[in-house]
C-alpha cells in the first residue's frame, strides 16, 4: 500500500510537502471513542469519515475527504485509506488499520516509544553523526495513534492510525520501469538499510561481522520499504518486528523477498535480469556505505549468509525441484553477478 506522511493535527498547506518522520515521533496517548459499527461490529464508513472530521483533518472547499476499505495484508483484520482529493489528484493521507493480533500493535508502542524510537528522536540534536549516514537514513513510518472503541457485541477493538508515505512499494519497482531506474532504486535502498543498521550498531570490538549486533528491520520484504523517484528517500513502514540482530536477516530478507515475487510474475524469465542487478545495486549500497575498513569482511560475510540462506530457507519454503525457479539459482549467471561480486570484493 502506498502511504503519504500527515502528522495529526497539523494543519495542511500543500499536500506534497513531505513532513520527515524522523523530525518527529508522536508519543501514543489512547483515543477511546464510541463509533456506529455495521452488523459485523466494524465502524461504518461514514463513523470512520465522521472520526477524520472531528480528530484529525478538516475538510474545505478545495479539498475532499473519503474513506474507502481496501486489502491488507495478513496482519489486518481491516483496512481502510482517508484520501483527500485536491486539484483533481487522489492523495492518501493516512491509514486505519484493525489488527489481526492486538500484539503487534504493542509491540509497535513499545518501539516507538522505547530505546529506538529514543534514538530517532535525538537525531535532530546530535552533530557528531556522520552527515551521509544522516543523509541517507530511512524515513520510519511511526504509529500516529490508537484509537479504541467498543462494538454492539461489547468487544474492544483497537484502530491503528498510520501516516502514509511519498513512494513505490519496493515489489513496484520492477514493472514498468527501466534498468537505469531500478538500479538508481535498490542504490537507495541498500545505502539507507545499511545507514539504518550502523546507527545502532554494536561492533563489539571486532572486524568479524559475526560478532555484530544491531537493530533489524525484522520483516524488510518488498511490502514493507518504498522509495520515492523524485526525492531519493526511502521509507520503512510494518516496523513492529524491529529487534536486535545481525545484518544478514534483512539484506537476505529483501533479496529473497524480491526474488520470490519476480518468480510468482508469469513474464519471471524476462525480469530475472533485472532482478539479479537489482540484487547487484542494493549490495553495492549497502556495503559501500560502511568505512571502508570494513567493507571486504562485509561482501565476505553477505556472500556466505547468502548462499546458507537460499539453500536452507528459500529452497525449503518457495523452490521444489521441478519449479521454473530451481534452475536459476543454480545458473552461472547468478553466481557470476551476485556471489562474485561479493568474492571479490577487495579485489575492486
Amino acid at each position: 500500500m502506498l502511504h503519504i506522511i500527515m502528522l495529526l493535527n497539523l494543519v495542511i498547506i500543500n499536500l506534497y510537502t513531505i513532513v520527515y518522520a524522523v523530525e518527529k515521533i508522536p508519543t501514543i496517548i489512547p483515543k477511546k471513542i464510541s463509533l456506529a459499527c455495521d452488523s459485523q461490529g466494524y465502524p461504518t464508513i461514514s463513523a470512520l469519515r465522521a472520526l477524520v472530521a472531528s480528530h484529525y483533518i478538516k475538510e474545505s472547499n478545495s479539498q475532499k475527504i473519503s474513506v474507502k476499505e481496501i486489502t491488507g495484508g495478513l496482519y489486518s483484520e481491516k483496512l481502510y485509506v482517508v484520501i483527500s482529493k485536491q486539484n483533481g489528484h487522489k492523495i492518501p493521507l493516512f491509514f486505519f488499520k484493525i489488527s489481526k493480533k492486538p500484539q503487534s500493535t504493542k509491540n509497535l508502542i513499545g518501539i516507538q516509544d522505547g530505546p529506538i524510537g529514543e534514538k530517532f528522536r535525538e537525531l535532530r540534536d546530535v552533530d557528531e553523526i556522520d552527515a551521509k549516514l544522516k543523509q541517507n537514513l530511512p524515513v520510519i513510518i511511526w504509529l500516529e495513534n490508537i484509537v479504541i472503541y467498543q462494538n454492539h457485541n461489547g468487544s474492544k477493538k483497537t484502530i491503528e492510525v498510520t501516516p502514509a508515505a511519498q513512494g513505490q512499494l519496493a515489489q513496484d519497482i520492477l514493472d514498468g520501469h527501466d534498468l537505469h531506474t531500478i538500479q538508481k532504486a535498490a542504490l537507495a535502498i541498500g545505502k539507507s538499510l545499511s545507514s539504518f543498521h550502523q546507527l545502532f550498531m554494536d561492533y563489539n570490538d571486532s572486524q568479524d561481522p559475526h560478532e555484530w549486533k544491531t537493530i533489524g528491520h525484522g520483516d524488510f520484504g518488498v511490502k514493507n520499504v518504498l522509495f520515492n523517484p523524485t526525492t531519493q528517500k526511502v521509507y520503512f513502514i510494518d516496523n513492529e518486528g524491529m529487534t536486535t540482530s545481525s545484518i544478514k536477516q534483512d539484506v537476505n530478507a529483501i533479496l529473497t523477498s524480491f526474488c520470490m515475487f519476480t518468480y510468482l510474475r508469469k513474464n519471471y524469465a524476462t525480469r530475472w535480469p533485472l532482478y539479479l542487478q537489482y540484487c547487484l545495486a542494493l549490495l553495492k549500497g549497502y556495503i559501500k556505505s560502511y568505512p571502508i575498513e570494513k567493507q571486504a569482511n562485509i561482501a565476505l560475510f553477505l556472500e556466505e549468509s547468502l548462499r546458507d540462506h537460499l539453500k536452507k530457507t528459500v529452497s525449503k519454503r518457495f523452490i521444489t525441484d521441478n519449479s521454473p525457479a530451481s534452475k536459476y539459482f543454480n545458473e552461472p549467471e547468478f553466481k557470476k553477478i551476485i556471489y562474485n561480486y561479493l568474492h571479490t570484493f577487495n579485489q575492486q
